[in-house]
């Protein structure tokens, strides 16, 4: 019994090690792999606190020790989306993007960090690449139809406008 509650924790972090593992060009040391995947822990803990600083300052040192992995930067991307400041967000997130460009969550945030800078047209092309990538994610698809629905509104404004 022991030893069944610690399998999910277990193969989190094999999983956590592999992936990891992919990240770099050369082999990765132990006690930088512990301290990434504690960072990454602690950092997310700290996101849902609300404690975006800290949260932050745990996601650099991430992306300090493996300048490669997209989800540091992706991270400090929601961070920087989550404290308004769209021109840092779209640095990471385009940055995870470079990294991971098949994960529909860095895709997502990254198109949000388009429209929130002003770039409908790149964000709506993210959202279908990752709709031809990811067929069945979810969010992708919704926030396709909320543009789509707000595109229709628009359009009908504009017509009742150029009636009137």
């Amino acid at each position: 019994m022991k030893i069944a509650h610690k399998l999910p924790s277990l193969f989190a972090g094999a999983l956590c090690v592999l992936i990891l593992m992919q990240c770099s060009e050369e082999p990765l040391d132990q006690t930088v792999i512990k301290e990434v995947i504690a960072k990454r822990n602690s950092g997310l803990a700290l996101l849902e606190e609300g404690r975006l600083n800290d949260a932050a300052a745990a996601f650099r040192r991430i992306v300090e020790l493996i300048p490669r992995e997209a989800s540091g930067h992706a991270n400090l991307g929601f961070i920087s989306l989550r404290n308004n400041n769209p021109k840092d967000a779209l640095k990471s997130l385009e940055k995870a993007y470079d990294l991971d460009s098949d994960n529909p969550n860095i895709n997502l945030l990254l198109a949000t960090t388009y429209e929130q800078n002003g770039d409908v047209e790149k964000a709506f092309s993210v959202l279908q690449q990752t709709l031809t990538n990811n067929p069945n994610h979810a969010r992708t698809n919704y926030r396709l139809l909320q543009r789509e629905q707000a595109r229709k509104e628009t359009a009908s404004i504009r017509q009742a406008h150029g009636n009137a």
